[in-house]
């Protein structure tokens, strides 16, 4: 993971634009835009959903959300280095490594309501 400093949407955009208080904190890769699909927004709930889990008090991690001019909209997942949300993280980018679906009944579950 990259630090929310060294991170921008895209190359047209500012790299670590805003949240002074979390430059040094690292970028979940999973993210979610207003054109998101299914598993990439299942993915994305299901990691929030793990991190809540572990920091109700988002402590260790913040969801960052964007007005952007490419997609209208996306969310971020940033959590502060060296700490447990951190350890979360990793091991659902581990997961996803093996297997593109961290959560196979939310998956479906979004997927049907895509579907009606």
């Amino acid at each position: 993971m990259i630090t929310y400093k060294q991170y921008a949407p895209t190359r047209f955009d500012i790299k670590g634009l805003n949240l002074l208080d979390n430059q040094n904190w690292l970028v979940c890769p999973v993210n979610k835009t207003r054109d998101s699909d299914a598993l990439d927004r299942s993915n994305f709930d299901k990691i929030e959903r793990l991190l809540v889990d572990n920091d109700p008090n988002e402590t260790e991690h913040t969801i960052a959300s964007f007005n952007h001019w490419a997609c209208g909209w996306f969310y971020l997942i940033l959590v502060n280095p060296s700490s447990k949300s951190e350890e979360i993280v990793n091991n659902a980018i581990e997961r996803l490594e093996n297997y593109p679906i961290l959560d196979e009944d939310l998956f479906s579950e979004y997927e049907l309501k895509d579907n009606e």
